[in-house]
């Protein structure tokens, strides 16, 4: 009777290892479906526009050195023109972000419509050290007329055009940043090398992501919008925020130096692989309840109802001598991983959950009867799928606690296992196997 209650518990162990078969194809199916989600975002911001990135408006001298060569003649290069980038003493930028879904088939993503203003000024003195440096250059040949110089990513987000006001005069940006490997922006109509003070406002859109890059002496900035769940990200984080239902508001105070984004920016307007994101401040338009995380992460779980499952189903058969054939076991398997491939496809169309709920009533729907088939008893089957609706209930709120999801699962395991362990520790089950042994005996004696 030991050798049949071994083999019995080699059986489900097995089993159970078969049935991470299906709970896999179910997790590369969530893989699959993300890969799609990503095509179809990368189809959007080629057919419309891409995530922004802004930096502060800047100052632009372009000069000319003309190096001689052994004969005394002057050396003829591309490389002679050269650009002097002078950022603002102070700068500001305040603005607010509005938004609206972007669909693709079932796909869908935040499009923000933003209302930017950007004051800055460049001090007088610190432009005359800028032109004192120009001429102190090496082989210094001529400078030319500043002008201001913004860059922007994508171009395809500006609704309208740009009218800035500059020393006192207004007047449309021009396209084109005008900074060497950095093309796409804006530049203005040359200006008189003195002080320079500038203020816009700027109609940006984009998908996803906003991120400005700071490159004044002293940066302000206040940016706000009604997207419940932004995520702050970047070089550095806002020194005050508010986040609510109704939106969010969030500023900084930082200096360029701090973040080395001048740097960063100069090296960037002469080579073209150069990377601005090290220096820049980023608002993320996330979607709090990711429908193929939040099933991905329920799925981690699927092994552990499943054994469960399993659990009950073994102690009640060898308690009450009441035989489980192996297929039953694995239907009541499937029917568990089916529930996550329901969720994976319902949550794409519905809120996940509803999605979740529908899910879950039709996996434990199907186990109530087919238990109740098994067992003939309507108080096991309606108990059984009772404490399986209770996991996957304390599940969801375990998939919504997005600090704590690690240790309330933890503590779901341990409770789980503590209760088998207590709930089971009086019975013997070498003489349960043998009474069961004695049971089948009696009744094959009687039959014949």
């Amino acid at each position: 009777m030991k050798k049949s209650l071994n083999l019995k518990l080699v059986f489900i162990a097995i089993l159970s290892l078969i049935l991470l078969i299906p709970i896999f194809m179910v997790e590369s199916k969530i893989y699959e479906r993300q890969r799609y989600q990503d095509d179809a975002r990368l189809r959007i911001s080629q057919s419309s526009v891409d995530s922004q990135a802004l930096a502060t408006p800047v100052l632009v001298f372009p000069y000319r050195v003309e190096p001689l060569n052994e004969n005394g003649a002057n050396i003829i290069s591309v490389h002679n023109n050269r650009l002097k980038i002078v950022v603002p003493d102070q700068f500001s930028a305040a603005g607010q972000l509005s938004t609206q879904k972007i669909k693709m088939g079932i796909y869908q993503w935040p499009l923000y419509h933003s209302q930017l203003e950007l004051k800055g000024l460049f001090s007088e003195a610190q432009v005359k050290a800028s032109l004192e440096d120009i001429k102190s250059q090496a082989y210094f040949s001529s400078v030319g007329q500043p002008y201001l110089a913004v860059y922007i990513k994508d171009m395809r987000g500006l609704s309208q055009q740009v009218e800035a006001t500059i020393q006192g005069k207004k007047q449309l940006l021009q396209a084109g940043a005008k900074l060497g490997k950095l093309k796409s922006g804006l530049h203005s109509l040359p200006l008189n090398p003195g002080q320079v003070a500038f203020s816009m406002k700027l109609g940006l859109k984009g998908l996803e992501n906003l991120a400005l890059l700071p490159l004044g002496q002293d940066n302000q900035l206040s940016i706000g919008g009604d997207w419940p769940d932004p995520q702050f990200a970047g070089a550095i984080l806002p020194d005050q925020r508010s986040v609510n239902e109704q939106g969010f508001s969030a500023q900084w105070q930082t200096a360029h130096y701090s973040l080395n984004s001048y740097a960063n920016f100069e090296e960037c307007t002469i080579d073209s692989h150069c990377d601005l994101s090290s220096s820049q401040i980023e608002i993320n338009l996330i979607d709090a309840v990711d429908k193929y995380l939040q099933t991905e992460r329920a799925l981690k779980y699927a092994f552990l109802f499943i054994g469960l499952s399993f659990m009950v189903f073994f102690i009640y058969e060898h308690l009450k001598a009441s035989p489980i054939h192996p297929i039953q076991y694995g239907f009541v398997g499937l029917a568990i991983a089916v529930f996550y491939l329901l969720l994976l496809a319902l949550s794409e169309h519905i809120n996940f959950l509803l999605a979740y709920f529908i899910a879950a009533c039709a996996s434990c729907g199907l186990l109530a009867v087919y238990v109740h088939s098994v067992f003939k008893h309507p108080g096991v089957a309606a108990g059984f799928t009772g404490l399986l609706a209770l996991l996957q209930g304390f599940l969801y709120i375990i998939l919504q606690a997005e600090d704590f999801a690690l240790l309330m699962g933890a503590g779901l395991v341990f409770v789980l296992l503590a209760c088998l362990m207590l709930g089971t520790r009086h019975i013997n089950w070498y003489q349960i196997d043998q009474l069961n042994g004695d049971k089948k005996q009696v009744q094959k004696q009687a039959d014949t």
